[in-house]
Formats: C-alpha cells, sequence, structure tokens
C-alpha cells in the first residue's frame, strides 16, 4: 500500500470498507479457534474428561495466542485511510471504545461510509 494522502471521501470511504472486510477476513479463523479452544477447556472440566497433563495448558495458551493475534491485526489494519488513526468513539462507555462501524473517523473527521 502506497503511503499517499487520500483527499477524496469516496476514495477513503472505499479503502476503510476494503481494510475493514479484510481484517474481518483475518480475524475470524483466530476468534473461531479460540472460541473452539475454550469450549474444549469447559468441556475437560465440566465432563471430568482424562486428559494428557498438557492439554489444558496448551488450549490456553492458544487462546491467548488468538486473542493477541486478534488485537494486534485490528490495530494494525483497522484504521482510517487518510490520517491512519484508529476509529474511536464516546457513546459505548465512559472511556469510550473502538467504533466497528464508523460514520465518520474521530479524529480527521473524513467520512469512512
Amino acid at each position: 500500500m502506497n503511503n499517499t494522502v487520500m483527499t477524496r471521501d469516496s476514495d477513503t470511504a472505499q479503502e476503510f470498507k476494503r481494510r475493514r472486510r479484510k481484517m474481518f477476513r483475518i480475524t475470524i479463523p483466530w476468534i473461531s479457534a479460540g472460541i473452539l479452544c475454550l469450549i474444549a477447556i469447559l468441556l475437560i472440566g465440566i465432563t471430568d474428561l482424562t486428559v494428557p497433563a498438557l492439554t489444558i495448558p496448551i488450549l490456553a495458551i492458544f487462546v491467548f495466542l488468538s486473542l493477541s493475534c486478534v488485537i494486534l491485526i485490528f490495530s494494525n489494519m483497522y484504521r482510517c485511510p487518510r490520517c491512519n488513526n484508529i476509529p474511536w468513539t464516546d457513546s459505548f462507555t465512559e472511556q469510550g471504545g473502538i467504533d466497528l462501524n464508523p460514520d465518520v473517523c474521530y479524529y480527521c473527521k473524513a467520512r469512512l461510509k
């Protein structure tokens, strides 16, 4: 990707849409794998299955690895094409949060939809 500044709102919105789709396409397998590992840990705990000693720690490590990958992918790819900042919002909690479907960028006010 080149580092040129996007000037037209339609170009910015299209680029953000492309980045957002790519980010979700990449993170969905990691989220799914983490959830499956959590389910496996819960089933082992609930049913008292006899498993090798390192099964639960390995599953737990994979859950944290999956979560870490999702956070890294999200923070690197989900950015405004114009100012390169992550779109934040004030509406979720007192501290705010990341807006998953922003209309405009919180920082540069570029149209993202």
